[in-house]
């Protein structure tokens, strides 16, 4: 890394390339928000009821929702990985996926769920307005974003164990800078906004 403004400029290997894009399809933030929340529902059990549809209602609107907007919109700019490239190309998406998230929050407020998990599901739409605003002017990484909420959600809710799922910051963050998707300055904007947002609404709500 010469420059944490610069997208890679080095080469590596076709087999290391595929697990780079590997890892950026399996670690991204629509997948890590399932376990995320089936963790965080946990203390529903043993009531069942309570704990599958606390489950369902944030997978629906935090995952399978999003990944559908994140898929559509991929193929309507050409992006064939699954990924929208271009900044000004994310600025509807994250529009649409900031309504899909402020259901999702109103959605909780109905439903039996944790304290934690309604106050984190609100925390997706308020990063995702903050990171829209960034996006205006300065590309972002969502992905490490995506990332960064999870991990402090899971740091605080099963502190001290729940902050080895930092463990998959410098995975995700690798995975991208090798693709060339985000210079490092935008992986570390992107996990500093996620970490911040996160903390912040914690200290203020839980």
């Amino acid at each position: 890394m010469k420059d944490p403004t610069h997208l890679f400029e080095g080469e590596i290997s076709p087999e290391r390339i595929l697990l780079a894009r590997r890892i950026s399809v399996y670690l991204q933030p629509t997948i890590i928000t399932i376990p995320t929340f089936l963790i965080l529902c946990l203390p529903l059990l043993p009531d069942w009821g309570a704990y599958l549809t606390a489950a369902l209602v944030t997978t629906l609107f935090l995952s399978v929702f999003l990944t559908i907007l994140v898929y559509h919109f991929s193929r309507k700019t050409n992006n064939v990985d699954g990924d929208i490239v271009k900044r000004e190309e994310r600025i509807t998406p994250m529009l649409v996926a900031i309504l899909f998230y402020l259901a999702a929050g109103v959605a909780v407020l109905f439903i039996e769920a944790p304290q934690i998990v309604k106050v984190f599901t609100w925390v997706y739409p308020v990063s995702t307005t903050v990171m829209f605003v960034i996006s205006l002017k300065w590309k972002i990484s969502l992905h490490m974003s995506g990332i960064a909420g999870p991990v402090a959600a899971l740091g605080t809710a099963l502190f001290p164990l729940g902050w080895i799922a930092a463990v998959l910051l410098p995975i995700v963050a690798w995975a991208r800078y090798v693709q060339r998707k985000h210079t490092p300055a935008q992986l570390i904007g992107g996990t500093v906004e996620g970490f911040c947002v996160t903390l912040a609404m914690f200290a203020l709500f839980l």
